[in-house]
């Protein structure tokens, strides 16, 4: 099968077969992560939990084994999986929180995962604010012209995997909706008509009314 073919290319390279072996020796359940989660972010959560350097510091082709093995080997479970997406975060930021990311003055919240941002992969769907101003919108993950990914091309963890959910103002790929959400303006939009043809209370100063 695909997993077994993979899995002995792991065997064959020292840093895939170390990340796993360590995993196994700390009860690691690799699996316990959301649906489709990409592997760069399952990466990063073992990585965060002190796990497979190896392969992150490591040749792309330690990452791409890697990347390679979990793919064809992870099967997802849909009830297993509600409850891991609420693990992942670790008392963090769940789907049921509410956090005003138009009034963050940083990019820090419980639960937030820093090396998500810049890794070439739009997080606007992740809980939390990583597609916002204060996260400089995921690194610039979350637009065409600005998403840089920081190795070289790969089956996985390329520009644009998640789509391009763009609210950045600065940027020539902005789209209106998403940034007006955000209370800001497409730089490449004129402004006095967004104005008057997007009505809403957040932006609509408020009326004086007559003394009587």
């Amino acid at each position: 099968s695909s997993c077994d073919s993979a899995l002995l290319q792991c065997l064959m390279s020292t840093a895939c077969r170390s990340c796993f072996e360590t995993m196994q020796a700390n009860s690691v359940d690799w699996t316990n992560v959301v649906p489709d989660t990409p592997c760069q972010d399952v990466l990063g959560f073992l990585v965060a939990g002190g796990h497979c350097h190896e392969v992150r510091d490591g040749a792309l082709t330690d990452q791409d084994t890697f990347c390679t093995t979990f793919d064809s080997c992870v099967v997802w479970d849909e009830e297993d999986a509600t409850e891991a997406a609420k693990a992942a975060v670790d008392g963090g930021v769940g789907a049921d929180d509410q956090i005003d990311c138009t009034a963050l003055t940083e990019c820090s919240w419980p639960g937030m995962h820093e090396h998500f941002l810049g890794d070439g992969v739009c997080h606007d769907a992740m809980p939390g604010c990583y597609n916002s101003k204060a996260c400089a919108y995921d690194g610039g993950d979350c637009c065409e012209d600005t998403c840089h990914y920081p190795g070289a091309a790969s089956f996985y963890g390329q520009c644009g995997d998640e789509g391009y959910p763009c609210r950045d103002p600065s940027s020539t790929n902005c789209q209106p909706a998403l940034a007006k959400v955000s209370k800001e303006f497409c730089a490449n939009e004129d402004e006095e008509m967004d104005l008057k043809i997007f009505d809403d209370d957040e932006f609509a100063e408020e009326e004086t009314l007559p003394i009587c």
